[in-house]
């Protein structure tokens, strides 16, 4: 009885045995067959930080292993998410070579040429400083020789000077013509590439033959794309047929914050917006997009990409790491600030990414558009600034504080000026000059003569000024004046009885009149102050 009761259980332990090896091969279906080969989906969401972006792509990948192929264009791999799914291996194949640009050979011999030039203006600037030193030497020995030789001197002199400068204004020529050559070389041919790197322009030293600048340019092109035109394999094995996330990052995405103040028939509109660089070759369709204010320094939150080898004996574990939850690096917005990181994240339904095969571009998304307070706005005379108009504007900003960035002032259609800010905290006041006008200008200044009579202890002071309107409508403005303020102990200023009347001390020391001047009128305006002092004190 006990022998013929343990044989089905032993049967039943073979069995249960082998269920269990066939599932595990089932699920680690890497170990028997061929791997599925995809190549990655484009992105669905975007990541851009101020120094790069991360694209998280969705794949769906049956059970067991899959090889994923990643183009050069979609960055450096830093992440695999997804339950139960694991990465085996990240290899990289050598792809093709791609053909050298023609552009590449019009830059070689161009730097070639420069090279040329260089190597000539170092051998005349050194002769130039060796006979400098030769000439300074002849000169303190020339009281050992005899008669007049002044004319002689003189004449090496200027010699030398000339020689000098033609050298210098060679030297210039060629600087100039360096600058344009990397502007020129500085368009990417493939991520993380450009010309200049290709021909050593950002390195300072020579990457090509100078005999032959067409074989040195080729040898260069095939040293420098020998790692960037390479695909890379990404194989990750999966228990059960399920979607994977992959993030991959480039550090050539990123965004610049701007800002445009529209001021239309007095009322003022602040437009945030995201300057987008496109590197060349990158195109991709509307996906949404979330814009952070901070680096990439912080990493993903969940595990970092790393190899997982599984043993025969190893069961899957699930797990689940966030590939959407990202964190700012901690004190981007500068000590003291009280901007709020959460202030600076924005999130956009749909941004479309699109650059030529041989030119980035820029894409600009607008981010929030809303009405700001106009706290100033008036044309404005200060004499001892601007002898034209000037007109004043100042707004304060809402709620949201204000990234750096650039801030452009728009006043009815036509843009009046751009202006770099730091990081501006909510309801901060920011005061503009928005153009001039010269219709009014400042006339003429006659200052006051000094008093020979007056005691030593009491002094006035002051001007008249002339302000005219050239023009045949008339204007209405303020005219901003000052008088010096005295904290001295005993020393006393106030204005004199003589200053034009209709006044306003806005500040203390700074006087305010609003004048409307008519067609072609001219008005004196006249402004003086008294200082007095106790006792004997001369001023």
């Amino acid at each position: 009885m006990s022998i013929t009761s343990r044989q089905p259980r032993s049967r039943r332990r073979r069995l249960s045995i082998s269920r269990a090896a066939m599932a595990f091969l089932v699920m680690s279906g890497g170990f028997a067959g061929e791997a599925a080969t995809m190549a990655l989906t484009p992105p669905t969401r975007l990541e851009l930080y101020r120094d790069g972006g991360r694209f998280i792509h969705h794949v769906s990948v049956p059970a067991g292993r899959t090889q994923i192929v990643l183009s050069a264009v979609h960055g450096q791999l830093i992440q695999v998410d997804g339950a139960d799914a694991w990465v085996v291996e990240q290899r990289i194949d050598q792809a093709a070579q791609e053909p050298m640009p023609p552009l590449l050979t019009e830059l070689a011999i161009a730097v070639a040429e420069l090279e040329r030039e260089e190597r000539v203006i170092v051998g005349q600037e050194e002769t130039v400083t060796r006979l400098a030193h030769e000439l300074e030497q002849r000169i303190g020995q020339r009281a050992v020789g005899h008669g007049d030789e002044t004319a002689a001197w003189q004449e090496a002199l200027d010699g030398m000077v000339a020689l000098r400068t033609e050298v210098m204004l060679r030297r210039l020529k060629w600087l100039a013509a360096k600058r344009v050559l990397r502007e020129r070389s500085s368009q990417e041919t493939l991520p993380g590439l450009t010309y200049g790197e290709v021909l050593g322009l950002d390195s300072g030293e020579p990457a090509l033959d100078l005999s032959d600048p067409q074989t040195g340019a080729e040898r260069a092109w095939r040293n420098a794309t020998a790692s960037s035109m390479r695909s890379r394999t990404l194989v990750i094995e999966r228990a059960v047929a399920g979607p994977v996330s992959v993030v991959t990052e480039r550090p050539d995405v990123l965004w610049t914050p701007r800002a445009r103040l529209l001021i239309t028939n007095g009322v003022g509109r602040l437009v945030r917006q995201a300057s987008v660089s496109v590197p060349p070759g990158l195109s991709l369709g509307a996906l949404p997009a979330r814009l952070i204010g901070g680096t990439r320094s912080q990493p993903l939150a969940g595990a970092p990409l790393e190899r997982r080898v599984v043993l025969a004996d190893d069961a899957p574990t699930a797990e689940r790491r966030s590939v959407t939850t990202t964190r700012r690096a901690a004190g981007w917005a500068g000590a003291g600030s009280a901007i709020a990181t959460r202030e600076q994240t924005w999130e956009l339904p749909a941004l479309t990414l699109s650059a030529g095969p041989d030119h980035a571009a820029e894409v600009v998304a607008e981010l929030q558009n809303s009405v700001v307070e106009l706290t100033a706005d008036e044309w404005v005379l200060a004499p001892g600034l601007s002898p034209v108009l000037v007109r004043r504007l100042s707004v304060r900003l809402d709620a949201r504080p204000l990234a750096a960035g650039s801030l452009e002032l728009v006043v009815d259609g036509a843009v009046l000026g751009r202006r770099d800010l730091p990081e501006t905290g909510a309801g901060t006041i920011l005061p503009l000059a928005a153009g001039e006008d010269q219709r009014v200008f400042l006339a003429a200044t006659t200052p006051w003569e000094d008093d020979l009579n007056r005691p030593v202890n009491r002094k006035r002071e002051g001007g008249e000024f002339r302000l005219r309107n050239l023009s045949s409508d008339p204007v209405s403005f303020a005219c901003y004046l000052t008088r010096p303020i005295s904290a001295a102990k005993g020393v006393t200023v106030t204005v004199d009885p003589a200053t034009t009347a209709g006044w306003k001390e806005t500040q203390p020391g700074i006087l305010r009149w609003q004048l409307t001047l008519k067609p072609g009128e001219e008005f004196p305006l006249t402004v003086g102050w008294m200082i007095e002092a106790e006792g004997k004190i001369k001023l």
